[in-house]
């Protein structure tokens, strides 16, 4: 089998969307498959001199990529990473002899946006308008294309697959839940049931991250809680500005990790009693499962991997920006072992089966699956 694979995110392991896409990448050769990815440096034009229009620089620079360099010769599957290649999907799904096409989504940008506007509510000055206005009628029914189009969908989360199917783009035998697998550093490690009070974040400092709420809610607990320790990993901001959400009374109980060793993370978490994710959206979240997998208790929201939690026993699940009910949910934990101690355990048990040699089988199986089933027209 002949796979080409573009993607929108460089291929960076600190990256879950470019980690989850070299390891699909080696696991499909190590099982003898020919593979081939691209990443934004080999087709994005202009890329790394100019700033604006990403979002189209890459649609049209990774169509005209595959295209011009006739790239498409012998390939069986053409996997899009992404909601940017619209135009390729376009234009692959309208020739005669074409290879399967799957949308390889790490989150549909759809159902984000849907996310995140209810999220922001209504812009507030002129420019805020305009912008929502312009990403709700170009980029919004563009990415259609990117989801409608294939033939079929891999995701991460059942509750992106749900979505995809609710709108009537595929059935369900042409979509396929794969969640990412996770690094040798986290599996099998043994489960510490006493830790420190400590709370643990791992995201990038952006708004999609709830960090926002997540600044509101560890505000209110370190005011209440003078012995508590927070670590903030993987911001990739400077600490200054991280810690410039919050007071200067707190500060010093917060230790930012911009970028750390991967065999470094699962150690320091293994001393957090919680790990906070008040995310707006996610498409799965892997820092929810390395958290878990290192016998952290989860508080998190109705999102990509938090909505196969069983709620109140794997982790507890709080409704978006609900500072109050988070709260209380993380002085739960904090304070009852008897509570803490068998849902972390739960959790660390429910993520032993997140393996990377299971979730490369099952992409294999389900490509040459969908290679036997007639193309969409």
């Amino acid at each position: 089998m002949k796979v080409l694979a573009i993607g929108n995110v460089p291929l960076q392991p600190h990256l879950g969307a470019g980690k989850t896409r070299i390891r699909w990448s080696e696991g499909l050769r190590s099982l003898g498959h020919e593979v081939q990815v691209l990443q934004p440096q080999d087709y994005e034009l202009g890329y790394g001199r100019i700033n604006k229009g990403k979002k189209f620089r890459q649609a049209f620079g990774g169509w005209k990529k595959i295209v011009s360099e006739k790239l498409l010769e012998g390939v069986d599957v053409l996997a899009l990473y992404g909601d940017d290649f619209w135009p390729l999907a376009i234009h692959v799904t309208s020739m005669s002899k074409r290879p399967l096409v799957v949308a390889s989504s790490d989150g549909v940008e759809l159902q984000m946006m849907d996310r995140l506007w209810a999220a922001e509510g209504n812009p507030e000055n002129f420019s805020e308008k305009m912008r929502r206005i312009f990403d709700r009628q170009i980029h919004y029914r563009l990415s259609k294309f990117s989801f409608s189009q294939p033939d079929t969908l891999v995701c991460g989360a059942k509750f992106d697959i749900d979505y995809c199917i609710k709108k009537g783009w595929y059935t369900r035998e042409e979509t396929a839940v794969i969640p990412p697998g996770l690094d040798s550093e986290y599996l099998d490690r043994p489960f510490v049931a006493e830790r420190e009070e400590r709370i643990a974040f791992t995201g990038s400092w952006i708004p999609r991250k709830g960090i926002s709420t997540l600044a509101k809610v560890l505000s209110r607990l370190m005011e209440k809680r003078p012995t508590l320790e927070v670590d903030l990993f993987g911001t990739g901001r400077p600490e200054e500005e991280v810690k410039s959400a919050f007071s200067n009374k707190h500060r010093a109980r917060l230790t930012v990790h911009p970028k750390v060793p991967v065999a470094v993370i699962p150690t320091v978490l293994e001393r957090s009693k919680v790990f906070f994710f008040p995310t707006e959206y996610e498409g799965f979240g892997m820092a929810i499962s390395e958290a878990m997998a290192s016998g952290c208790a989860v508080v998190t929201t109705p999102t990509g991997f938090g909505l196969d939690l069983e709620d109140g026993k794997e982790g507890i699940l709080c409704n978006f920006q609900d500072v109050d009910a988070m709260e209380a949910a993380i002085e739960r934990l904090l304070d009852e072992d008897s509570m803490r101690i068998p849902m972390a355990h739960a959790g660390w048990k429910k993520v032993q089966s997140l393996r990377w040699e299971k979730s490369i089988r099952d992409l294999e199986e389900s490509y040459l699956r969908w290679l036997s089933m007639p193309r969409r027209k």
